[in-house]
């Protein structure tokens, strides 16, 4: 067990840095959103419809009925948006822009809280020009707002490390329970800190006191979703109804066949699973969702233990796809050019990782959080359907790394701040 210790002075870079990065974050996303426009318009996975039904009929679902079949989280940031009717779009895109900037600052703090220097430039502009981010972010769906809230459970918790107050406690417990009602897989993520966190600290008052609070105040967040699914569904669910079909959409007969035989390039289509496990199926009622949910959890287990060489070579691919350089459809340009954008980006992070293990330099266990955030995330997309925009959340962790490969070993302390130095820290939540 480490000793939790105050995070040392940062390395001083001058106010000018900070607000340069700002700027070109906020730009890029402007820019991004003004050149593709008509994705906002779209509704692929039906959260703006939820937000919609939650506004007139008071319900996360359809109509008067009750589903589970998303996370609540993001339609429920959504209705704001959805009130302003015609500029729906254009508030959905405010809203990215916002998140977007917000994940950038979130990095900057971070890898200035760890020292990283000017690796802390370097990591912000990477996920500000991140290829997955950009396009999501003209996208109707949870990545922008997931990646934001996961930066921000990420840096809590690693200020929680080095300075062990309730107050970070308790917004590391609030932003990681708000990160799994958008993402649910990020809900074992912070199953895997929270115990790795109580063994980091060293005393048993520290331990009740610092992952009590986190415990209780993540309860506290998911407490109205898992009640209302307890009334609705009669079970206290903190997920969703949509887990099944993602298991049987990864494995399924048709897809097998298709690893099996399929044309290389080629892409699956997902409608030869049958439309009564579609994505987008509309139920009567809770138990009927419900019953289709465990149904499609059964099916996709008797696939995997009835051929469990293509389950197992299916997880490959699904890993494969995961961590994907380039996207399978779009222009040989842009595939060409996103492929380059990664290859350098995961060159630089297992050099960054490489400098940890030798250094065996970890501050506020910043290294550690990463690895079980890749390996849970890697771990859930290798069983269920997996591509690569659900690495979203990674970016962040992927920029780290990558700004300590480039610039090496993390500046050091240099005694207190500067006249000129910047405080985003206030930004975003008190120290």
């Amino acid at each position: 067990m480490s000793t939790p210790v105050p995070s040392p002075p940062s390395s001083g870079l001058p106010r000018w840095v900070a607000w340069a990065v700002v700027v070109i974050a906020l730009g890029v996303r402007i820019g991004v959103l003004v050149a593709m426009p008509e994705g906002l318009n779209e509704d692929p996975d039906a959260y703006r419809a939820l937000a919609e039904n939650i506004i007139e009929h008071g319900t996360l679902g359809r109509g008067d009925v009750a589903s589970a079949y998303r996370p609540p989280l993001y339609p429920v940031v959504l209705t704001p948006c959805v009130l302003l009717g015609e500029y729906t779009p254009v508030a959905i895109g405010v809203l990215h822009v916002l998140l977007g900037v917000g994940t950038v600052v979130i990095v900057y703090r971070l890898a200035q809280a760890c020292r990283l220097g000017w690796g802390a430039v370097v990591a912000a502009l990477l996920v500000a020009g991140d290829p997955i981010l950009l396009g999501q972010s003209v996208q109707v769906m949870t990545e922008t707002t997931a990646t934001f809230l996961t930066a921000l459970a990420l840096w809590r918790l690693v200020r929680t490390v080095q300075q062990p107050t309730i107050a970070r406690a308790a917004a590391f417990g609030a932003a990681g329970a708000a990160a799994g009602l958008c993402r649910p897989e990020l809900f074992l993520w912070i199953g895997l800190c929270v115990p790795v966190l109580w063994l980091m600290l060293e005393s048993w008052a520290a331990r009740f006191r610092v992952v009590g609070t986190t415990v209780a105040v993540a309860a506290v967040v998911v407490a109205p979703w898992a009640v209302r699914n307890a009334v609705q569904f009669g079970r206290p669910m903190v997920t969703t109804t949509h887990g099944g079909y993602t298991l049987l959409l990864a494995n399924n007969r048709p897809f097998y066949e298709y690893l099996r035989g399929g044309e290389p390039g080629t892409v699956w289509n997902a409608r030869e699973l049958g439309d009564e496990f579609g994505g987008h199926a509309a139920f009567e009622s809770p138990e009927e969702e419900s019953l289709t949910d465990r149904l499609a959890y059964d099916l996709a287990w008797n696939n995997m233990t009835a051929q469990p060489d293509m389950f197992a070579w299916s997880c490959v691919v699904r890993v494969g796809r995961l961590w994907a350089l380039a996207p399978h459809q779009g222009s040989t340009a842009r595939r060409v050019g996103v492929a380059v954008w990664y290859v350098g980006v995961f060159a630089l992070a297992l050099v960054g990782m490489w400098r940890m293990v030798r250094e065996r330099d970890d501050p506020g266990g910043l290294w550690l959080w990463s690895v079980l955030l890749v390996v849970s995330i890697t771990g859930v997309h290798a069983i269920y359907w997996s591509n690569m925009r659900m690495r979203a959340p990674l970016v962040p962790v992927v920029a780290l790394a990558a700004a300590a490969g480039l610039l090496g070993r993390r500046a050091q302390a240099e005694g207190p701040k500067s006249k000129g130095e910047h405080d985003l820290d206030a930004w975003i939540t008190p120290q």
